[in-house]
């Protein structure tokens, strides 16, 4: 997720580490759990995005792409 990505940025980096001790998770494609790890993490990191920053902005999933992927996730935890 290229969000997870401009997180790892120096000065982003350093907005979240005031914010929350959290941080943010990597998608490794050989394992299928980082993949809900990532998107699980996104979701606890989301209140704590600065969307007036313009790169992180464009980033953010939109509310209908963030319903149908808390959706899968849903579908993903009953497996």
């Amino acid at each position: 997720m290229a969000l997870m990505m401009a997180l790892r940025k120096l000065n982003n980096a350093a907005k979240h580490r005031q914010q929350t001790k959290t941080r943010h998770v990597l998608r490794q494609a050989t394992r299928w759990s980082s993949t809900f790890g990532m998107v699980k993490m996104f979701f606890q990191l989301k209140k704590f995005v600065d969307i007036t920053n313009a790169e992180l902005a464009v980033l953010m999933p939109s509310p209908m792409e963030e319903m149908q992927v808390t959706a899968a996730m849903e579908g993903l935890k009953e497996c």
